[in-house]
């Protein structure tokens, strides 16, 4: 990455000084606008600090407060010494809490689809009844999604969820609407547990996404309880590596 990678944003006009709110959330939204519009493509170089303290005609601490809040969220990469870039499009997911896969990916500024792959009814084996605290031979509701962003694979979702707590979970279009949504739609949901690890992924859901052999992908494993102590849904969500990331920004 280079300065032959960019962009001049004086053409175009940078900020509206009228306009009302604050500065650095003003520049924020320019330099987020002009990445969603395709101005500033993934891994183009950002004018400096100094070149947009110039161009906007604030001060330079407002313009570094924009660029590092646009690169804790992920939306920027900084190398030192070098420059500071779009950052390749991840999906990038808080470990903390329960995202919603179709929200994550609109809030990054691209179209979320989903293409079902089953939905049926099976008899929980041991494996299956261990997460849930149910007894083996019991029925679960198994389906298995896989979400896209701007049509490209990002999540191969296997969830598993109790009818007791939504008896039409089979004749529900999930393509249309997220397991997450139902969920919370249908019941009180009170408390999360979520596991990450690297795992090497079954052929079919490598397949799904669109994996090359021997990459490694990422696994959270998800458990909701609901207000009466039952798990009501088990998830298994692989992502490819290079397609999502965890990241997060708490108190100190």
């Amino acid at each position: 990455m280079g300065e032959n990678n960019a962009v001049d944003v004086r053409a175009s006009g940078f900020l509206d000084l009228d306009e009302i709110g604050p500065l650095y959330r003003r520049v924020k939204d320019y330099v987020l606008q002009r990445i969603q519009s395709g101005e500033l493509p993934a891994k183009a170089r950002v004018p400096s600090e100094q070149e947009l303290t110039e161009l906007v005609g604030v001060s330079r601490m407002t313009v570094n407060r924009a660029m590092r809040e646009l690169t804790a969220d992920g939306y920027l990469q900084r190398v030192p010494g070098v420059g500071t870039f779009v950052a390749d499009p991840r999906l990038k997911s808080d470990p903390l809490s329960v995202q919603d896969i179709a929200a994550d990916v609109a809030g990054r500024g691209h179209r979320h689809s989903a293409k079902m792959l089953r939905q049926r009814e099976i008899i929980a084996c041991e494996l299956l009844s261990r997460p849930f605290e149910i007894s083996s031979g019991l029925k679960l509701f198994q389906a298995i999604i896989v979400h896209m962003s701007d049509g490209e694979p990002i999540q191969y979702e296997e969830r598993y969820v109790l009818p007791t707590f939504i008896p039409d979970f089979l004749v529900i279009d999930l393509s249309a609407m997220t397991v997450r949504d139902l969920l919370t739609s249908r019941i009180p949901l009170v408390e999360v547990e979520q596991t990450v690890r690297v795992a090497m992924p079954e052929p079919a859901v490598r397949k799904a996404l669109q994996m090359g052999q021997g990459e490694p992908c990422m696994l959270i494993m998800r458990r909701i309880w609901t207000s009466n102590q039952r798990v009501a849904s088990v998830a298994y969500l692989y992502h490819p590596g290079d397609r999502f990331e965890l990241g997060g920004r708490f108190p100190g």
